[in-house]
């Protein structure tokens, strides 16, 4: 069906399905500190040290979303999350991680990087 459909809904682009997820790049940043232990949009406390937290507004929430961060590192480094957030509308096209994943994808003294979509798993 293309490279993604999209659909509005109030205001928020979902993306519902993905023939080519391999091909979308999307600009992650991580957060943590401050929202570490406040409550997250599914109702659940964030942690910054689990590597699955993962906030957006392009996902509906308990999507997965497997990213890859083939930029940092001459060998690709990837990580499943689950969207269980949601960031500030200013950052619609972004995908906020956890500290913990981050570190994981090697950008957490970067600060902002960008990454791979491999999969997504809606709810």
């Amino acid at each position: 069906m293309g490279f993604f459909f999209r659909l509005a809904l109030v205001g928020f682009v979902f993306l519902t399905s993905s023939a080519d997820a391999g091909t979308r790049v999307v600009l992650a940043s991580w957060y943590g500190g401050y929202f570490h232990g406040r409550t997250m949009a599914n109702g659940d406390p964030f942690d910054e040290n689990n590597p699955e937290n993962a906030a957006s507004l392009m996902f509906p929430l308990g999507t997965r979303v497997t990213l890859c961060n083939i930029k940092e590192t001459s060998e690709q480094v990837c990580l499943e999350v689950t969207i269980q957030d949601r960031i500030s509308p200013r950052y619609r096209n972004r995908i906020d991680l956890s500290k913990a994943a981050a570190e994981e994808l090697n950008f957490k003294e970067k600060g902002v990087t960008r990454l791979q979509i491999v999969s997504i798993v809606l709810p």
